[in-house]
């Protein structure tokens, strides 16, 4: 009996953690390295080539490389191409 009153309990817990959850209101429009791999399906290291190369244009702030989406969108559109 202990276990069902426990097993009630936590998922209660995860509701209420879940209804407290800190959600972005904006999806970003620049995307780190790995975010930009992920978006393309691609390694890391094939994303950080192609900012290498200036195949596609990254952004700079500090010491992050960050990828606008809408130019990996149109690096899609010539690749299809």
């Amino acid at each position: 009996m202990n276990d069902f009153f426990s097993r009630k309990v936590l998922v209660e817990l995860r509701l209420i953690r879940k209804a407290f959850e800190v959600r972005p209101a904006v999806s970003p429009r620049l995307l780190t390295v790995p975010q930009a791999a992920s978006y393309l399906s691609a390694s890391v290291w094939a994303v950080r080539s192609l900012a290498w190369s200036r195949e596609v244009p990254s952004v700079r702030i500090g010491r992050r490389v960050l990828f606008d989406l809408r130019d990996l969108d149109r690096y899609i559109e010539r690749a299809k191409e």
